[in-house]
């Protein structure tokens, strides 16, 4: 049986290729387990997340609040440069599953942008 696969309705990490769906996803990803800093605005007030992983394209992290993609987040991970600000855009976010109503946490995917 041939499947007709809706290009619109595939995720945006995901080539329609025929039959088949590539995952876009090239650069390897380090799992890292430590605090991150962010941002709204470069001299906005400062959030607290956890990092997943991070590759050289972007960082996954936990949040209390969820983001929209494309939403700009300057990011600083602790043990990197201090005062160095990584700006950043929101690819997407997820709520994470099992997790109390009462203390929402939401994984977020964010590329690096490059100047």
């Amino acid at each position: 049986m041939k499947r007709n696969f809706d290009k619109t309705r595939l995720c945006h990490r995901h080539e329609y290729l025929g039959d088949f769906v590539m995952n876009e996803r090239k650069a390897k990803r380090i799992k890292i387990d430590e605090p991150i800093f962010y941002k709204r605005q470069a001299g906005g007030k400062e959030f607290k997340g956890e990092v997943n992983n991070m590759s050289s394209k972007g960082i996954c992290f936990e949040s209390k609040v969820p983001y929209l993609p494309g939403t700009t987040l300057y990011m600083e991970t602790e043990g990197h440069m201090p005062n160095k600000l990584d700006k950043t855009n929101v690819t997407w976010s997820k709520p994470v599953h099992g997790i109390s109503h009462r203390h929402p946490k939401y994984k977020v995917g964010v590329q690096f942008v490059t100047h």
